[in-house]
């Protein structure tokens, strides 16, 4: 086979991989959607392992809010994110690289469901402002994105804006610390949060170290469009 063939079919796997678990914001007419509500042992304090709110710092800011709560019907720990943005460009997608999340099962993933105002719509026919991200993606690295918008469709956490909470169970009890990226075009913030430690290196609370974080979320810039309030 021919090199640029095999280049192309390594794409053409990668796309497919990168897409292939998306799951919608219900009621937008995509076929596969996300829960909406958090399941029922994430809404009983008793079931908190743990939580960070720690801020978010570049040239988006705010603050990176994160929980870990422990199913006790099957002892698999539900990861739970919700973003307030302060400063910034409005952001368009939150993401978690594979560092996190390799080898990590997701059974199930959603919202909390509020349909407060908490996000600005993104100016499109089809939009919202609940803070419900457009869609939850898997990545092909196995780490995970939050697309709030993309081509108009969804909405964007503008400064005093937030997201709803945004939840994923797994098939893992233990929990570490890793990197989180707020984006929009080439502006960014980082923060740390809770997330899976499958490599079963850094003890609890000791962030995962994601060398690949930088080259995601330059990647991500390229397919991003900036946008001004």
């Amino acid at each position: 086979m021919r090199k640029a063939t095999m280049i192309a079919l390594a794409l053409v796997f990668v796309t497919a991989t990168a897409f292939a678990s998306n799951q919608y914001k219900p009621g937008i007419g995509e076929t596969d959607v996300y829960a909406h509500g958090l399941p029922t042992w994430a809404q009983d304090p008793d079931n908190i392992v743990t939580s960070m709110s720690e801020s978010i710092v570049g040239l988006i800011s705010g603050t990176a809010n994160s929980w870990v709560y422990n199913n006790p019907d099957d002892g698999y720990n539900t990861f739970v994110y919700q973003f307030e943005i302060d400063g910034g460009e409005p952001v368009a997608r939150a993401t978690m690289g594979g560092a996190a999340w390799q080898g990590v099962t997701i059974t199930d993933q959603g919202t909390d469901g509020d349909t407060a105002t908490k996000s600005t719509p993104a100016g499109g026919t089809t939009t919202w402002d609940d803070g419900d991200p457009y869609f939850i993606q898997r990545l092909a690295g196995e780490g995970i994105a939050m697309q709030f918008e993309d081509a108009d469709v969804g909405t964007l956490l503008y400064p005093d804006g937030s997201s709803n909470y945004i939840w994923f169970h797994t098939e893992y009890s233990d929990w570490g610390v890793a990197n989180v990226a707020l984006i929009n075009g080439g502006e960014s913030g980082t923060a740390t949060a809770v997330a899976p430690r499958p490599l079963e290196t850094p003890p609890n609370g000791v962030p995962i170290p994601e060398p690949t974080g930088l080259l995601a979320m330059g990647l991500l810039a390229l397919v991003g469009r900036k946008r001004r309030k």
